[in-house]
């Protein structure tokens, strides 16, 4: 009796833990530049570590269905090395990855650059990410949300100063 009681309160938690853990943030900003030359310097991936105050670095095979190998790191934190799988690569609209924490369930991130057009020579930059598993309730994401708005300002700034 005490085996199933323990069995069903694990399964409820579980349940609970995967109903509970998805989670999606959002940013974007509007850069006065064509949506060609936004990509252009989005894509220039050699060239984060110049600018890029959130991902310093990203470098493999970028192709849909090619792995990459991205660094975060926010501000004096220590930075955080995985290798996602491009899964969208769509040039001057789409650039999305998908990474996860040791199997699908765990904790999965998709992260995406959409570019739009506004209009004339303005470009909104749209850089989101949806995370699912077991342990992304136990994630505090601001810092994260902090990362994409730096990321976006700088763009903005590297851009608009050319």
């Amino acid at each position: 009796m005490k085996v199933k009681i323990v069995l069903s309160v694990f399964i409820a938690v579980i349940v609970l833990l995967l109903i509970l853990g998805d989670k999606k943030i959002s940013t974007e900003i509007v850069i006065n530049a064509p949506v060609e030359r936004v990509w252009n310097e989005l894509t220039a991936f050699g060239k984060y570590p110049d600018w890029n105050p959130f991902i310093r670095k990203l470098t493999g095979d970028i192709r849909e269905g090619g792995a990459i190998e991205v660094t975060f790191q926010i501000r004096d934190s220590s930075p955080v090395v995985f290798t996602p799988e491009i899964k969208r690569l769509i040039q001057n609209e789409t650039f999305q990855w998908e990474g996860r924490l040791l199997m699908p369930g765990i904790f999965t991130g998709r992260h995406t650059f959409r570019l739009v057009e506004v209009e004339n020579n303005k470009t909104r930059l749209i850089q989101r990410e949806k995370f699912n598993g077991l342990l992304v309730p136990f994630f505090n994401f601001d810092s994260t949300v902090e990362g994409f708005e730096l990321m976006n300002k700088a763009l903005k700034e590297r851009i608009e100063k050319q």
